[in-house]
């Protein structure tokens, strides 16, 4: 009851924001809940499909071990696992994980050029279009945000950003803030495969199931008024395959610096605002910390979505992190517990509510994004990109909570 309590809460909160629940249409409804249990179910309970997922971190493992030789190409020893017997974690992460990174933008880049990527999303597009009723463009930018960024997603449809209702370019928004890029995934598997067995089909399927919650809450919230039609996937513009990989090396030189900067950066800052409160409360038994407040502050949400109250508060936590900072940081958190901080049940939670770009910094990347894309469109982007963040809070949320009942019931 506790986890039904807050997808209930979900759609209640879902329908009050609502621009127009004269046009909701309950019956997408309920198909795309349908469709969300039943893409956890199998994946849970119907064990070959289970096995054959989670066989995927081959893929993930041959992208290491081929980062990590050109990583020992440039770096020598410094790129080994235990850099000159150093157990720093810092050097592990800079000389192990972004190269990974790197090397999985340039497949990303490639695979799209050879038109593989674009069958999937064509495909993920159509079946989006057939079963929740959405348009060929908004399909196709849902499609795509399983594999690129935020702004990325968006750009296969650029032509059609204009033309787009309101409602569309909404759906499109909190699509792209629910799910995680390509680019990032194999960074995020990397992390949890000390915690979690397999982590590759878990984001993949956390993705999937994000998508089409997107889609479903995005509708109650605003729904689409009319549904623009899109005929193929943008052609993102490489000449050749060696142009591909020549981008692809550009981007994730980009994307390397900018997650290694970043955090340094968010690091020092929480470690800064850390020691503010230790000095302002250190009178108290246990002065205060962020983490601790963002953990009482999400606790409830937590415990609604069905994580045990004794769980619920560093459960809470990572929920706060996740939304004020960052979901990369919000796994480094995860990753960083012992054991026994979660249940089975809830740790399998916390992986699935946790994969999204639904933070105040992706909030940041997608208003000055869209100004560039539909400069005509910049208000009403203005308007539409916080209600964005909090429905792609709530599909987030929702898939947890689906996972926490799934694993509890079925």
């Amino acid at each position: 009851m506790q986890g039904i309590l807050g997808i209930a809460c979900i759609f209640g909160i879902a329908a009050a924001l609502s621009r127009d629940r004269s046009h909701i249409s309950w019956r997408m409804v309920m198909v795309g809940l349908g469709i969300q249990i039943t893409i956890i179910l199998l994946f849970f309970k119907v064990n070959w499909l289970h096995d054959a997922v989670l066989s995927l971190k081959v893929l993930v493992d041959a992208v290491d071990s081929s980062a990590r030789i050109g990583a020992e190409l440039i770096f020598g020893d410094l790129a080994k696992d235990r850099p000159l017997h150093a157990s720093s974690a810092s050097l592990i992460f800079a000389f192990r994980v972004l190269p990974v990174i790197l090397v999985f933008a340039v497949l990303v880049a490639v695979l799209w050029h050879w038109r593989v990527l674009i069958w999937i999303v064509r495909g993920i597009s159509f079946a989006l279009e057939k079963t929740l009723g959405v348009s060929g463009a908004v399909g196709l930018a849902c499609g795509s945000s399983l594999f690129l960024g935020t702004l990325e997603a968006p750009l296969t449809i650029r032509n059609y950003l204009a033309r787009l209702s309101q409602g569309e370019l909404f759906t499109v928004m909190t699509c792209a803030l629910s799910t995680i890029a390509g680019s990032v995934l194999v960074l995020y598997v990397t992390l949890l495969e000390s915690n979690v067995q397999a982590p590759l089909g878990h984001i993949v399927i956390a993705s999937l199931v994000n998508v089409v919650g997107a889609i479903m809450l995005s509708r109650i919230v605003m729904p689409a008024q009319h549904l623009t039609s899109a005929e193929s996937a943008a052609d993102p513009g490489y000449r050749n395959t060696m142009d591909a990989i020549a981008s692809g090396t550009h981007e994730g030189v980009r994307l390397v610096v900018a997650v290694g900067a970043m955090l340094i950066v968010i690091t020092a800052l929480v470690a800064l605002l850390n020691m503010m409160l230790a000095g302002v409360t250190g009178f108290l038994s246990e002065p205060l910390t962020m983490e601790g407040i963002l953990g009482w502050l999400f606790a409830p949400i937590a415990w609604l979505l069905g994580v045990p109250w004794k769980e619920a508060h560093t459960a809470g936590s990572l929920f706060g992190i996740k939304l004020v900072l960052n979901e990369l940081v919000a796994y480094l958190s995860l990753s960083g517990l012992e054991a026994d901080a979660f249940s089975g049940r809830t740790r399998m939670m916390m992986v699935y509510g946790l994969c999204g770009f639904a933070n105040l910094s992706s909030l940041g990347i997608v208003v000055s994004g869209y100004a560039v894309l539909v400069p005509e469109r910049r208000d009403e982007v203005l308007r539409l990109a916080p209600l964005a963040l909090g429905a792609a809070t709530m599909v987030n949320c929702l898939t947890a909570a689906l996972v926490g009942l799934v694993l509890l019931v079925a």
